[in-house]
């Protein structure tokens, strides 16, 4: 499902994002403290008298996380109860994140590369290509063509 539907949620999100972000907020007149403008000029060019509430993180508190999360991976189970009642869940969390960003995962791999060829190869052999596929894609009948590819990979697996 992942090979078929994974690029159509990501188109479908980045249109969202790219729609929602490049909206004007109008003013409201039962709020005039509410932000008016653009949300994407807003946060890259905030206007002048906006604050930044970010906290920076030191290298020194990054290098404690990663001593103490060694076991990750290995004994997450035991682990996980006693960092969801922590104090600052959401501070680790977020390091955790940027330590498995550094570690060179492709965040866009979704599935493991000799899977997403397989199924690419097994697809264009029914004359579906991946690569131009979209959500609103028909064939005739009225079958979706997103439908007909993933029927076309359940019937091969």
């Amino acid at each position: 499902m992942l090979v078929v539907y994974m690029p159509i949620v990501r188109e479908a999100t980045h249109a969202y994002v790219q729609l929602w972000n490049h909206h004007h907020i109008r003013k409201q007149p039962n709020r005039p403290n509410a932000v008016t403008g653009f949300p994407y000029l807003l946060y890259h060019y905030p206007p002048p008298g906006v604050s930044s509430y970010e906290i920076p993180i030191s290298q020194e508190y990054i290098s404690r996380l990663e001593a103490s999360l060694e076991k990750w991976g290995k004994e997450l189970d035991s682990g996980l109860p006693y960092l969801i009642n922590y104090p600052h869940f959401q501070l680790i969390a977020i390091c955790m994140i940027i330590l498995w960003l550094k570690s060179g995962v492709d965040i866009d791999e979704y599935l493991p590369k000799e899977t997403l060829d397989w199924c690419i190869l097994q697809l264009s052999m029914h004359n579906i290509d991946l690569s131009t596929l979209s959500g609103g894609d028909t064939i005739s009948g009225g079958l979706r063509a997103h439908t007909q590819a993933y029927l076309c990979l359940r019937d091969i697996i």
